[in-house]
Order: structure tokens, then sequence, then C-alpha cells
């Protein structure tokens, strides 16, 4: 079964027809969905474009986040970084060994700290900070959280962050602002992920993001836990943790949800692929790739060389062989082995690599999760267990004075 939703196509194989049908009871609870606060906002990127102006001499940014307010970025820079002699480096956590050395690495010239806060209230991110204070800073935070209050008294400058969970604000200043210094193309990143919405937020039991949901929710139900995601294009790696996030926060939740384990393929069949075909059944193959390059290498082997046996053949077999075609050979031979030991399996094909695309598939990923929380009646939004482990953590930090 393949599904055309522009410019990402999507297909199911080894997945009854069945596990894609919607009660009307589901229907008519879906079709109830007020519009999300993360459609809803609409960031005023010239205005940020505006702020930010005078932030753009700083070639190293120093980006002090965690979660949601990191992995848009990441997978934003990841996809469209450019060779623009900037570069991005993800302090995420207080590890002093790591801080030290970036202090070591990094110059107060020309490095600029961004921390990004919604809550603008978690100790870890103000560890960092005040380990980081001598650098020029600016943040992202909602106005009258510690953090802001820290921004008014010491005159930095501080950038709004919208009333939108952290993990669906990949189209609010949490991301644009890491994007906008590091010179990535926002306002196709927008255009993206709106054209994007509008696909997606319709439940219509025919496009691609209500499809994905619907069948991973009837595959829990059936005893699949685990979701084996892996990226077959460096390019789109960076989508890894945002896609766990969304997952695993938004409808992990009352016993219910699924696992993601997402890897880097083709390295992934050097590690996971002997579980996902040889360990328990209980695993759906989600395989995301580019369907087009914009480059390749054909092999040139020296003719000394050539006559070197190799598998069923030599060395020779590969002189002229087109890279591309080695790559897309070792995603086919991993989604055949699955198909074929009748693993239920998905493949989510992206034209080609551009700001809209990755807006468009950010937004797709947006709404699996939306649907797929509301098909197991969960609250899209909070993470509820999250907040207990921060406060053991902060007791121990006092227990240790």
């Amino acid at each position: 079964m393949l599904y055309h939703n522009m410019p990402a196509t999507i297909s199911f194989s080894n997945i009854q027809e069945h596990l894609f049908q919607l009660s009307a009871e589901e229907l008519n609870m879906l079709s109830s969905l007020e519009t999300p606060a993360f459609e809803i906002y609409q960031e005023h990127i010239k205005a940020l474009l505006e702020t930010l102006a005078p932030f753009q001499t700083y070639t190293t940014i120093l980006l002090v986040a965690n979660g949601g307010s990191l992995w848009s970025s990441i997978a934003y820079n990841t996809a469209l970084g450019k060779n623009n002699g900037k570069r991005l480096i993800v302090i995420n956590d207080m590890d002093p060994d790591r801080i030290l050395r970036m202090r070591q690495e990094c110059s107060h010239e020309t490095s600029l700290v961004v921390v990004i806060s919604k809550s603008g209230s978690a100790i870890g991110i103000f560890e960092t900070l005040f380990a980081l204070w001598d650098y020029p800073k600016l943040f992202v935070t909602i106005p009258e959280t510690p953090l802001a209050q820290v921004g008014e008294r010491e005159h930095i400058v501080t950038i709004f962050h919208p009333e939108v969970s952290g993990r669906y604000s990949s189209f609010t200043s949490s991301a644009y602002v890491p994007s906008i210094l590091l010179g990535l193309p926002v306002e196709e990143i927008e255009n993206g992920g709106r054209e994007g919405y509008a696909m997606y937020n319709t439940v219509n039991e025919e496009h691609s993001a209500l499809r994905l949901a619907t069948a991973l929710f009837r595959l829990e139900e059936k005893g699949y836990a685990e979701v084996f995601l892996p990226i077959y294009s460096h390019f789109l790696r960076g989508f890894s943790m945002i896609v766990t996030q969304l997952f695993h926060e938004s409808f992990g939740k009352d016993g219910k949800g699924l696992t993601v384990l997402a890897a880097e393929a083709p390295e992934s069949q050097h590690h996971t692929n002997q579980r996902f075909f040889g360990g328990r059944k209980n695993m759906i193959g989600c395989f995301l790739h580019t369907h087009n390059v914009s480059h390749d290498i054909n092999l040139n082997v020296p003719k000394s060389l050539q006559n070197i046996s190799l598998h069923n053949g030599s060395l020779g077999d590969l002189h002229k062989q087109s890279l591309t075609r080695s790559f897309q050979s070792e995603y086919e031979g991993t989604v055949a082995h699955a198909k074929e030991s009748g693993i239920p399996t998905i493949e989510i094909s992206v034209s080609h690599i551009s700001g809209y695309e990755i807006g468009n598939l950010m937004a797709f990923w947006h709404y699996v999760s939306v649907f797929s929380s509301l098909l197991r009646g969960v609250n899209p939004y909070n993470q509820p267990e999250v907040e207990r482990s921060k406060e053991i953590a902060l007791r121990q930090r006092n227990t240790i004075r």
C-alpha cells in the first residue's frame, strides 16, 4: 500500500487493511479535535531576523537547552546546515569535563551562548549558564520566568517563547533562533510546516499521518511494543531524537505507548538488525530515507587492484559503480528482509532535502504524535512522569550541600 502526501511518500507492508480502519466513535472523537496551539501560533520571522542581526557576527553557537528546546534545531541544522563558517555546539548537560573542554576550544570573541528554556526554571540550565557566564549571551523563554528575570536584570536580550509545548515548538523562536543564527532557510521551513499542518490536521483516513498513527495503535494492541526507526540518510539522522521525544512524551502514558529505537543506517545493520530479525517478535520496522540525492560518486578502482577476488566477483566489479546505488541497495536489502520475514514494515520517503521538505516532515511527525495520543485516550501535550525525576534530582543537590 502506497500513499502520497507530497513531499513525503509512505508505504505499508505486512499490515492488514482492517488495522487502518477507525470506528465511528474514534472518528467522532478525532473530528472534535481543536486546532492545537502549535498550529495556531505563527512566529514573526521578520522580527526575529531584525532582533538577531547584531548577533550574526558570532561564528560558534553554544546552545544550552534540553528536550523540545533542542531537538528541532538539531534536526534542522543536521539536514540544512551550510558550509558557511558557523558551527553549533550543543550543551545539554552540566558535565564539568565537557564544559571545561568547550571553554578551552571556544573563543569569547566569536562564541555566543544561546539559552533556550520555555519554563525558564530548569536548574540544569542555570548551572550550565553560570559555568559560561563570562561569554556573550542570548535567552529564549516565557516572560517573567527566572531566566527572563536574569535577562532583565543583566540587560541580556531575551526573546519571547510562546505557550507551545517544547516538543511541538519546531516552528517557533525555540527552533528558529539558533536556525537563523546558523544561516538556515527558516522561511522555507515555515512554509513546509504550514502546508504540512494543512495536509495532516484533517481527519481523513486516507492521509498518511493519520494512517500511520492508526496502524501503530492497532499494532500495539496486537502486542507490538517497539518501533525500530533506521534512518537511511545522513541529513535526516537529526530527526532521531525529536521523533523519539514526540512518541515517548506524547503517548507513553497510562501504561500505553511505543518504545522508539532510532538509529543511523546502514550502520544500524551492524548492531540492531540481529535484534530486529532474530529477537522478540514485537518490533515494527519504520524506515526513513530520501528518495533522491543531490550528488553521486562513481568509483574509480585502480586497474592493478581490479583482479583481487571479492565475494563472488572481484574489486573490478566496483569500478564505475554509483555510491547512490550502493547506499540504496543497503536500504532495499534490509527492507526486503523485513517484508519476507513478515514484520510490519513502514517506509517513509522524503523526495529530497530542502527547507520545505524538512518543515513538512516535522509537521507530519507532530500530527502522527497527536493522533497517536488521542487514539490511546491520553493528553498529547503533558509529560507528568518527567517532573518526579526532576524533583528527586533537585532534592539530591540540596542533600549534597
